[in-house]
This record gives C-alpha cells, structure tokens and sequence, in this order.
C-alpha cells in the first residue's frame, strides 16, 4: 500500500518535471532573441555616441 503511494508520488514530480522543462524551452528562444536586440541595440548606442562626440568636437573647431 505504501510503496504504491510513494511511487504515485514520484510519477507525478517526474511528470511536473518534465512539463516545467518543456516550459523553458518553449521560453528559451525569446529570451536569446531578447538577449540578442540587447546586445543589437547597446552596439548601436554605442556607434551613435562616437558619432554624437565626432560631430560636437567638429562643430566646436567650427566656432
């Protein structure tokens, strides 16, 4: 009576297991294309910045 509780039990964890594993690989694709925007987007930034401080200095030679 008891060993067929506990494996009752264990079927139902491996079970909750295995759906919250699919669960994060469902969610994984997301979050490396969120990563990646990041990433596409700092770069970005970046390039802006130094083009930002090339355009003030020149403007500043100007006057």
């Amino acid at each position: 009576q008891s060993s067929s509780t506990s494996a009752r039990n264990r079927s139902s964890f491996t079970d909750e297991l295995s759906s919250s594993t699919i669960h994060l690989q469902t969610l994984d694709p997301y979050q490396s294309s969120v990563e990646y925007r990041l990433q596409e987007l700092t770069k970005r930034l970046s390039t802006l910045e130094t083009k930002l401080s090339e355009d003030v200095s020149s403007v500043l030679a100007i006057l």
